[in-house]
């Protein structure tokens, strides 16, 4: 066997790796139902996280400060925006940035965004990261 065909062979094994794991990760966001009020977000390369419009008509608001909180208890202030492609959706923009810097995500991680304060709305997140489901 040639060189080049070890590193192939190694990269495909790699790539199945992450594949097997993301997988395992979007499993276990899925299968995680929070009692209080929540929904889930992919995270993807130069995306911002969306809430569904259920979800967002009835705890969030455009440019109204909202704070993410991570399983230690900080928060970061980020703030919504309608989506672009589905008026009643939302994004989650202003702020997420040094959330998304701050907690180290990577593409392919799951959030599940839960309410667990509604005035001033406290979103916590709960992160099931593709590199915790790696073999």
């Amino acid at each position: 066997m040639s060189e080049a065909e070890t590193i192939e062979s190694h990269g495909k094994h790699v790539k199945s790796m992450y594949e097997h794991a993301y997988e395992r990760a979007e499993v276990a966001a899925n299968e995680y139902n929070p009692k209080n009020p929540f929904f889930r977000s992919k995270v993807c390369k130069g995306r911002y996280p969306y809430a569904p419009s259920d979800f967002a008509k009835k705890y969030l608001k455009p440019d109204v400060p909202i704070k993410l909180q991570n399983a230690d208890g900080e928060q970061w202030e980020v703030c919504c925006a309608f989506n672009m492609s589905n008026s009643m959706a939302m994004r989650i923009v202003k702020g997420y940035c040094e959330f998304h810097t701050n907690n180290n995500l990577s593409e392919g991680d799951h959030c599940v965004f839960e309410v667990i304060k509604e005035m001033p709305v406290v979103l916590k997140v709960t992160i099931f990261r593709t590199v915790d489901f790696a073999d």
